[in-house]
């Protein structure tokens, strides 16, 4: 395990109270991954991110406990940005519009926006609308499929894990 002590004060979130379970691991590339097993958010910033105010944020739902806890505890930060798009799956348009009602009541001017995955996987397609809408704010929730579903199928979370350049906030 190479360079693992100077790389982790910088990949290493807050635990905030209460009881933690923490997975830590190394990928391929030896990078140092931490989930937290909380419910407390964890705020993931790629190696070479540059400090700034955040502008425009996409919120990424699925309906899960773990989304719809990401997407309460970053409302102050939602309420400050000059963006803010919600992207669901297809099946769940409607939940999505009442994700951008909620929100609205709380004061942020959301937008909604559909995830088509027929071109490419989730993952990957959340990352490219962040992208196209020039995102710099992520909010999801992290692991929300079984384990064996994730290891199996992939995942959302482990995609975006690996791939995403911007600030993101996971809960699960």
């Amino acid at each position: 395990v190479r360079n693992v002590h100077a790389k982790w004060p910088r990949q290493l979130g807050t635990l905030g109270g209460g009881n933690h379970f923490i997975e830590v691991c190394l990928d391929e590339a030896d990078r140092v991954w931490v989930m937290l097993h909380s419910g407390s958010p964890i705020l993931l910033v790629p190696p070479d991110w540059v400090v700034h105010r955040a502008q425009r944020a996409v919120v990424a739902w699925n309906q899960s406990l773990e989304s719809s806890r990401a997407l309460s505890m970053t409302i102050p930060w939602l309420v400050q940005m000059k963006s803010v798009t919600v992207v669901a799956p297809r099946r769940l348009h409607h939940t999505g519009h009442r994700v951008v009602g909620h929100l609205g009541r709380h004061g942020v001017n959301a937008d909604f926006q559909i995830l088509n995955r027929r071109t490419a996987s989730a993952g990957k397609r959340l990352l490219a609308i962040c992208r196209n809408l020039e995102a710099d704010f992520l909010v999801m929730g992290g692991y929300s499929h079984s384990r064996m579903q994730e290891r199996v199928f992939g995942g959302v979370t482990e995609y975006v894990l690996k791939n995403s350049r911007i600030a993101t906030v996971m809960v699960h």
